[in-house]
């Protein structure tokens, strides 16, 4: 029927009525059928910008959750490693302990022991994960060791303490008047009245290529001489005197600390496990308590006589006291950081809830509404359809 101007506004008016109560019907059907009020963030406008701010929240917990999981594989793989490294020191300590009494074939037989365990020390202390070198500080463009850096020099020792270095020299049984050191070609006179501190200034300043310290024995705990040569160079000493044999001088190295095998840098990782929390965690192979391992095996390695292996044992037993306090640092690291997961866990949970309540549909009652709306549509096709059916001749008959 055509309409005409008499009934054209309600006429328009109904209609748009039921457009719109369709619109809503078809809104509310993709509601029921997807479970969320909209496809897009138009259709949630007024909680647009909440539902924003927690999808922002919960993709950041997301990479820290990330960071925490890699966090907590690396941290195991170090406490593994140095598992194994405590074990591979406990081991060596029997053997060397064995050796310091037994005859020189076992003592050759040390020397091979000892070597074995450093090429699987320096597997462990370059354990890799994920392209990383664990034990390397941050640094992923080099090994964390190598140890074909590590030299020991030739050295003589004192088997008789020396106490801090105030004794004189008669005191520990140089006669008098005293006799001359030829260290390298290079004589060093002494007196039986000085006391060992000089000594050892004097080797020093004579540049013998040999340095002269008063070194702790790290099996006896006493203060010992120790002449080394400088460089990789050769030592060869000869006394004019009875200094050497006062002091009972032997060739057994007690070199000073040296981390010339790590290849490393001095930062240590770091991960950030949340907004407030940035972890700094686990041990680089310059650890005190790896070299002096190295150290100890090293001399057991190249060395095999009793003074020599004493030495090595005093090293081998401080690394291992050592490597137990390693192990709980790694410890705590790890738990601190699952402890942070745990948290991030429960605060993600939270996130998607949040993101659920602004996303999710109420299926019960978007199913009651979109009835509600049904029924009001079929009753306004029926009015609309019955205002195209009136006309005034209808009322004037």
């Amino acid at each position: 029927m055509i309409g005409r101007v008499a009934t054209f506004t309600n006429h328009n008016l109904l209609t748009n009525q039921a457009l719109g109560q369709a619109s809503n019907i078809v809104d509310l059907r993709n509601q029921a059928s997807s479970g969320y009020k909209s496809r897009d963030y138009a259709g949630i406008a007024s909680e647009a910008q909440g539902l924003l701010s927690f999808e922002n929240n919960l993709n950041r917990l997301e990479q820290y959750n990330r960071n925490g999981v890699q966090t907590s594989l690396r941290l195991k793989s170090m406490e593994t490693a140095v598992s194994n490294i405590l074990e591979l020191a406990t081991d060596m300590q029997t053997q060397i302990l064995s050796a310091t009494n037994a005859d020189q074939a076992d003592e050759a037989a040390i020397n091979i022991s000892a070597r074995s365990a450093l090429e699987q020390l320096e597997v462990l202390l370059n354990t890799k994960l994920d392209g990383r070198y664990l034990f390397g500080g941050s640094d992923t463009g080099s090994s964390a060791v190598n140890f074909d850096n590590i030299v020991l020099p030739e050295t003589q020792m004192s088997e008789r303490s020396v106490g801090d270095g105030t004794a004189t020299l008669a005191s520990l049984g140089v006669t008098a008047p005293g006799g001359t050191l030829d260290i390298n070609g290079t004589l060093i006179p002494y007196t039986d009245a000085q006391d060992v501190q000089t000594l050892v200034n004097d080797i020093n300043a004579a540049g013998a290529g040999a340095t002269a310290t008063l070194r702790q024995d790290p099996e006896g705990g006493e203060v010992k001489l120790v002449i080394e040569a400088t460089g990789g160079g050769p030592l060869a000493i000869a006394d004019i005197g009875n200094l050497q044999t006062s002091l009972s001088m032997v060739s057994a190295p007690n070199p000073a600390a040296d981390y010339a095998y790590y290849e490393g840098n001095q930062q240590k990782l770091s991960a950030r496990l949340n907004e407030e929390f940035t972890i700094e965690y686990g041990i680089n192979a310059d650890e005190s308590a790896f070299e002096e391992l190295i150290r100890g095996l090293k001399i057991a390695a190249e060395t095999g006589n009793p003074a020599s292996l004493n030495v090595a044992l005093g090293h081998v037993k401080n690394a291992i006291k050592s490597l137990t306090d390693v192990q709980t640092s790694i410890g705590v690291d790890l738990h601190n950081t699952e402890n942070v997961q745990s948290q991030n866990t429960d605060l993600k949970l939270f996130y998607e809830e949040a993101v659920t309540s602004f996303e999710a549909a109420d299926i019960p009652s978007t199913i009651a509404i979109l009835a509600q709306y049904e029924t009001s549509l079929q009753a306004s096709y029926m009015v609309l359809n019955k205002s195209t059916q009136l006309s005034l001749t209808d009322y004037l008959r």
